[in-house]
C-alpha cells in the first residue's frame, strides 16, 4: 500500500521508501554543469520531496502525503527546471 498508514495514534514511514532516502532523479544545470538532484526520503507524515545540488546543502523540501503526490512533484520540479536552465531561476520563479 502506498501512502502514509495508520496505526493506532501514531503512523509509520510510507512503505517502499527509505527512511535513508532515494535519489529519483538528477540533472545537469546547463549555466553551472552541477548536478542537480531530486532524492525521498520517507517521514512518519509522509514522504518529504527534496531539491538540491549534489554536492551542497539541500535547497528545497516538500512534504507529500503519499507516493504519488511524491512522484507528481518532483515530476512538476522536474519540468519547471527544464523551462528555467537553472536551480536558480526555478526557486526564484516558484516562490
Amino acid at each position: 500500500m502506498d501512502g502514509l498508514t495508520q496505526s493506532g495514534d501514531f503512523t509509520e514511514p510510507v512503505r517502499g521508501f527509505s527512511p535513508q532516502g532515494q535519489i529519483w532523479w538528477q540533472v545537469i544545470e546547463g549555466s553551472s554543469q552541477r548536478i542537480i538532484v531530486c532524492s525521498v526520503v520517507s517521514r512518519t507524515t509522509g514522504v518529504e520531496v527534496r531539491i538540491g545540488y549534489r554536492d551542497g546543502a539541500v535547497i528545497r523540501t516538500q512534504l507529500a502525503f503519499d507516493a504519488d503526490a511524491a512522484r507528481a512533484l518532483a515530476h512538476t520540479w522536474l519540468q519547471a527546471l527544464r523551462t528555467y536552465g537553472s536551480l536558480a531561476l526555478f526557486m526564484t520563479s516558484s516562490k
